[in-house]
């Protein structure tokens, strides 16, 4: 995605304060009192970052030629996993 946007996006949590009302008991009347206790609420901030579209380019590339590599070391591993634990089901 960030080659065809041309520059990657940035997520970060953000806090922000929510006004709230809490309760507590007056310890002599037993009366619920109200009182105001913020809460801190998150939101996600997304950040347009600039990117060397070449050179993400070069990198995926790279990532594409290792991909085999991987998927039949994931999918032995399945196999072998398989053969240990097989499904009594």
């Amino acid at each position: 995605m960030n080659i065809a946007r041309g520059y990657a996006v940035h997520r970060q949590s953000v806090p922000y304060t929510v006004p709230d009302t809490c309760y507590r008991t007056d310890p002599y009347t037993n009366d619920m009192i109200p009182y105001s206790c913020p809460k801190t609420a998150y939101r996600t901030q997304e950040t347009p970052v600039a990117i060397d579209v070449a050179q993400e380019r070069k990198k995926l590339s790279g990532y594409q030629k290792l991909l085999p590599k991987f998927k039949a070391q994931a999918e032995a591993g399945t196999r072998q996993c398989i053969a240990q634990y097989p499904d009594e089901t």
